[in-house]
């Protein structure tokens, strides 16, 4: 294959005086960039200031073709955020999934507020954001770490005991579906389906000594 060189339509820039990383971006059906940020500090976007509650909050940003910001969303708590994995379905809705640091607390998502029980499993939260960037859907715990969309339905994968697990989810956060693959207790992973409904999983796998899928063993 042959890459050729583009011209840059726009180039946006965010300011801060902490950390600034953006770690997932995605684009929609319009043209528009969606782009998870973990930041420290403050952190200004489309001459807006945003400071962290904690040590890192997440700052999620769309901009449109033309590079302007259409909207920016804050989550926030005082205990870190960080960012799991981000998704855009078939309506431009757009589902962040992240998690929080420490039981007991509180995650501001924009105006919704969420509190995070003491049980570990309820540390993973996904937010629905609508085109026009309202929080309007909102689940805390059992939502898996990687996730994708495909049509109006989202595909999360989470990690732990007993193993590793594939959900199906709608578009309103309400589950379908859920099996558990194996002993497999990844590290980091990621997923993706195609056109044709075949799921792709990718992982690194905390256990070798142990690892199966669905009861078949896999070598080392």
């Amino acid at each position: 294959a042959t890459l050729n060189a583009q011209s840059t339509d726009w180039v946006y820039y965010t300011s801060t005086n902490g950390s600034n990383l953006p770690t997932f971006t995605k684009v929609d059906g319009q043209g528009a960039t969606i782009t998870a940020v973990e930041f420290s500090s403050t952190i200004t976007v489309g001459g807006i200031t945003y400071g962290s509650m904690g040590s890192d909050d997440i700052l999620l940003i769309k901009v449109t073709p033309a590079g302007d910001v259409a909207w920016s969303k804050h989550i926030a708590s005082v205990n870190d955020v960080w960012v799991g994995s981000l998704a855009i379905d078939a309506g431009d809705r757009i589902y962040l999934r992240f998690a929080v640091s420490g039981f007991n607390t509180t995650v501001m998502a924009d105006d919704t507020l969420l509190t995070v029980p003491s049980d570990q499993n309820a540390r993973s939260l996904m937010i629905r954001v609508s085109p026009t960037g309202d929080v309007d859907r909102a689940r805390v715990g059992s939502i898996g770490y990687a996730i994708t969309a495909a049509g109006d339905e989202i595909y999360a994968l989470s990690t732990g005991t007993p193993g590793t697990v594939l959900q199906k989810w709608n578009s309103d956060l309400q589950l379908i579906s859920s099996i558990t693959l194996g002993t497999l207790q990844m590290l980091s992973s990621a997923i993706a389906v195609n056109p044709a409904g075949y799921i792709a999983i990718a992982g690194s796998e905390l256990n070798l000594d142990s690892m199966e899928i669905q009861g078949t063993p896999v070598p080392n």
